[in-house]
């Protein structure tokens, strides 16, 4: 079973639940809409919570983000967007520690784009946000 969402400009999500984790997928219906995609910034809100982005393994270039306010942390896909169409969450990996939060998770993916070398900023409206009703895992 899974959750799909899009927007007007041709961009599309789909979020399938797992046992504890969330499997999210990334599409345009028109390829051009892929040109100069320096990759997607994932927010995460669980329900009640503060949101936040996911973290990367890459990290851009120094001053390949110059145009972006940077976070705290470099590895935040809102520094550093996620450069696969599919990405894994398991909540508790790295921002909710031992205590993990069961229950509704939005999340929210903008492409982000390059501009002359550069990473533009988030732009909101490109976004698609999908709903994710997560549960711990059961084992019978």
């Amino acid at each position: 079973m899974f959750v799909k969402n899009s927007n007007q400009s041709g961009f599309s999500v789909k979020a399938w639940r797992g046992d504890a984790k969330t499997l999210l997928a990334f599409n345009f219906t028109n390829d051009t809409k892929a040109a100069n995609l320096a990759g997607f910034s994932i927010q995460v809100q669980p329900h009640g919570q503060q949101a936040y982005y996911l973290f990367n393994n890459l990290v851009l270039p120094a001053g390949a983000n110059a145009t972006v306010p940077t976070e705290t942390n470099p590895n935040s896909s809102t520094n550093a967007p996620i450069q696969k169409f599919r990405w894994l969450h398991i909540p508790g990996s790295f921002h909710q520690g031992d205590t993990v939060f069961y229950g509704v998770y939005t999340y929210t993916i903008t492409p982000r784009y390059f501009n002359n070398g550069l990473l533009t900023a988030i732009d909101t409206s490109l976004s698609v946000s999908v709903d994710v009703q997560l549960q711990p895992a059961r084992y019978n």
